[in-house]
């Protein structure tokens, strides 16, 4: 077993970029999950609020996403009250906040305990839920939904709007945006899951669109894909590398259970060519470069109809051809150069080694330098051959340059180039390079 603290909070006013996942799931065989409130009187409500604004809630989750296949049963209330209990194995609804645990602006708190296993959807690994437990900030004047329409509203903050938000991250569903990572789209901002609610307001009090996409993904109609590269079905992580023609196979490997079938497939493997339709699909890519496979996979459901889905696999093929070598010198000084490697990067993680190699004016090797960019200096004037080989799986490549190295200051080196595969040199040493970028 492993444990884990996540709270999620909702903050009092204001930004999601369409859903997103906390990473954790309840499993379909816990359904139906027990749930219990406490018997806590919360003096900002009517008496008996606070328990039906809770089972309203999850009822709302359950009638706006016919799809999901989410189940509940409450258990009844207990007098326990003392916030967080992941230990305990109780679902538990709390309205104290006996322990201030809250901070400043905080409206209510969503806390996970889990167990070490594991469900993939969509290609995403999402671990198993075994507790969860709400607590709400009891230094806040709460409102009825009523309350909160009301033009008389008084500052107060819908409680059935919180608990919604809350449930939402109790089903698995993360904020839409932050406040650090704002809404690109305002429709997003009209998310239940915003990460933020504002007095007197109680929009966000039924799931939106947005938040029944989520929920639907997690719980509803769940296919997997596998490509003929990978090693293990669903390992997101394996990037297929290959050479032009490279041939991938892709097919739906969940064709359904016993609540929702599979009925058939669009494939787009990501170099423009037309779509594949088929649970079954064979593509050439003839153009090298990182692709993405992406299908959207259409059956039918119990319990709402015919419903899509789809799985993208992002940066998924990797295709290399022989390396479009390139290189250039700038003079530093003296007789030193900094050696400048120009080969196209546009397929990254096709070179897989580098070297050069410098070729004194009698025609001796001077050295050999497996780095990308090196900074060189020649040990004696006259006319040097440089040769740049660059490997990778689709094969060697070379370019030559003779550069006139004199004992200078300042300046630049005169220098003729040819390239060629017939110009490679001493080419063993491997040299694997790393390209960074910014998570999207």
């Amino acid at each position: 077993m492993m444990r884990r603290f996540l709270p999620l909070a909702l903050l009092l006013p204001a930004s999601a970029i369409a859903w997103n996942p906390t990473g954790l799931i309840w499993f379909l065989t816990d359904m139906p999950i027990p749930y219990e409130i406490s018997d806590y009187v919360e003096d900002s409500l009517p008496e008996g609020e606070t328990i039906s604004v809770v089972n309203t809630s999850y009822a709302r989750w359950q009638e706006a996403a016919p799809c999901a296949q989410i189940d509940v049963e409450y258990t009844g209330t207990t007098t326990e009250n003392t916030g967080f209990e992941l230990e305990d194995q109780f679902n538990r609804f709390t309205w104290d906040d006996p322990y201030d645990n809250h901070g400043v602006g905080v409206l209510g708190v969503t806390s996970y305990d889990t167990v070490a296993e594991y469900k993939v959807i969509q290609g995403i690994q999402y671990t198993h839920l075994r507790n969860s437990d709400i607590v709400f900030n009891d230094n806040v004047l709460w409102g009825t939904e009523e309350q909160t329409e009301d033009p008389n509203c008084s500052g107060r903050t819908s409680v059935t709007a919180v608990a919604v938000h809350e449930i939402g991250h109790w089903w698995g569903l993360d904020h839409t945006c932050e406040a650090t990572d704002p809404c690109t789209d305002p429709l997003d901002a009209e998310a239940t899951m915003y990460y933020a609610a504002g007095a007197c307001d109680n929009h966000s009090a039924f799931p939106n669109p947005d938040d029944v996409e989520g929920i639907t993904t997690l719980y509803g109609p769940s296919t997997q894909i596998q490509c003929s590269h990978e090693v293990q079905p669903g390992e997101t992580g394996t990037i297929a590398t290959g050479v032009v023609p490279m041939d991938i196979r892709c097919r739906v490997t969940q064709r359904g259970d016993d609540t929702f079938s599979v009925n058939d497939a669009s494939w787009f493997f990501g170099d423009g060519t037309d779509e594949v339709v088929g649970l079954d699909a064979e593509h050439t890519y003839n153009d090298a470069g990182t692709f993405t496979v992406s299908a959207v996979v259409t059956g039918t459901s119990d319990a709402c109809g015919d419903w899509e889905s789809e799985i993208v696999r992002e940066a998924y093929v990797r295709v290399c051809g022989v390396p479009e070598v390139g290189m250039s010198v700038d003079h530093i000084d003296g007789r030193r150069f900094q050696l400048v490697n120009e080969t196209d990067l546009s397929a990254t993680g096709c070179i897989y080694r580098v070297q050069w190699d410098i070729f004194d004016p009698s025609g001796a090797l001077e050295a050999s330098i497996p780095t990308w960019e090196p900074e060189y200096e020649f040990l004696m004037n006259g006319e040097y051959r440089l040769v740049l080989n660059v490997g990778g799986p689709a094969g060697t490549a070379a370019h030559e340059l003779h550069v006139n190295v004199r004992n200078r200051r300042g300046g630049a080196g005169t220098c003729d180039s040819a390239g060629g595969a017939g110009a490679l040199g001493a080419f063993a040493l491997l040299l694997p390079l790393a390209i960074r970028r910014r998570r999207q």
